[in-house]
């Protein structure tokens, strides 16, 4: 599909919450919880974080977890249909990506925030 990476990945859309100047920390904070995404998750080895087009940041993933109670808006989650999150680290070997152009992994007026790669 690309060649971003030839490792399994999600690309995570973080649109509207990013924005010019945050640093490492701050896009990850954004980029790594919530998400209405199904059981593909568990295949992705990483997680790549893009706003306007253009990679953020790019992560190794550890483990997912679902939302709970004290997480960030975890009462605006449907019974039984929690949203998603992942922990994990600055992914060195893939610090390359950062600043990549990869608007060409999403069709004008794609609305899904989620694109999986080589899963």
């Amino acid at each position: 599909m690309t060649d971003l990476t030839d490792r399994p990945a999600v690309v995570l859309r973080i649109g509207k919450k990013w924005r010019p100047g945050m640093d490492a920390d701050e896009v990850y904070d954004t980029v790594r919880g919530w998400w209405v995404i199904g059981p593909k998750r568990e295949q992705c080895e990483y997680a790549i974080a893009v706003a306007r087009g253009t990679v953020r940041g790019v992560y190794q993933i550890h483990s997912w977890g679902p939302r709970q109670e004290g997480d960030r808006d975890w009462q605006d989650d449907l019974p039984g249909k929690p949203k998603w999150g992942f922990d994990g680290a600055p992914a060195p070997e893939l610090q390359h990506l950062i600043g990549r152009d990869v608007s060409h992994l999403f069709t004008r007026g794609a609305a899904n925030p989620v694109t999986y790669l080589n899963c």
